[in-house]
């Protein structure tokens, strides 16, 4: 009915953000959102798009990862969780971020940190440090992952911002 679409149009959606990957959520059914850059900062937040009812739902977890865009976002089959890895902020200009690896599980409004590596100046392959680094960095900011997977929970990720196009994997 009338009622029920303005209700609809009403609801809250994210605002307008970019270089944040989204992943569906088969257990909820259900398409996580976290972060992104809104092109002046980056986002912190946690949304649920439902595609039955086509609404938003903002989420308030305790602990989230920090405010990063560029980051991979990918259902784990297996846990039946969303792990969420690498990313830039900005502050001013892009800066790096540690060396991430979070899991989100949807039915308990839960991020979880896995790891967290520091950082140093300009490490990463794509920077001229050794090979194994994870989520290497360009020497002027940070990398924009894209990732997926397998369907034992190993995470494949593929860097999308340098030339040379670095993957990885993980199993989470």
């Amino acid at each position: 009915d009338d009622l029920e679409v303005a209700e609809l149009a009403l609801a809250p959606e994210p605002p307008g953000r970019a270089h944040c990957q989204p992943a569906f959520d088969a257990k909820s059914g259900k398409i996580v959102l976290f972060g992104g850059s809104g092109l002046d900062r980056c986002y912190a937040d946690t949304w649920l798009y439902d595609p039955k009812t086509r609404s938003w739902e903002q989420r308030w977890p305790k602990l989230s990862p920090s405010p990063r865009a560029g980051h991979a976002l990918a259902a784990l089959p297996k846990s039946g969780k969303v792990a969420l890895a690498g990313g830039y902020g900005i502050d001013g200009w892009f800066h790096h971020l540690p060396h991430q690896v979070w899991t989100y599980d949807v039915a308990a409004d839960e991020w979880k940190l896995l790891v967290s590596l520091p950082i140093g100046q300009n490490n990463g392959p794509s920077a001229g440090a050794p090979q194994g680094q994870p989520f290497g960095n360009y020497a002027g900011g940070g990398s924009a992952w894209a990732g997926a997977a397998t369907p034992d929970d190993v995470l494949v990720m593929i860097d999308t911002f340098t030339p040379s196009r670095n993957t990885w994997a993980c199993k989470v």
